[in-house]
């Protein structure tokens, strides 16, 4: 799960970086589908998180957290 969200946020950080050094045209596209796709990961590693925990008995969320 954590493989996921460290993937999620380079892929995220990767669209920020060529959206502030690439001066080209085509930089949009590249920026947007990697935003997405970073996003779309970084929730499927959220919800692999809730599904391992809802599975070992919820034991985790019995003291509440932030």
């Amino acid at each position: 799960m954590l493989s996921l969200m460290i993937l999620a946020l380079w892929i995220m950080r990767a669209g920020g970086i060529i959206a502030h050094f690439m001066k080209k045209v085509w930089w949009l596209r590249v920026h947007r589908s990697l935003g997405i796709s970073g996003a779309i990961f970084f929730n499927f590693a959220i919800l692999a998180i809730d599904v391992q925990i809802t599975h070992a008995e919820r034991e985790h969320f019995r003291i509440i957290h932030s």
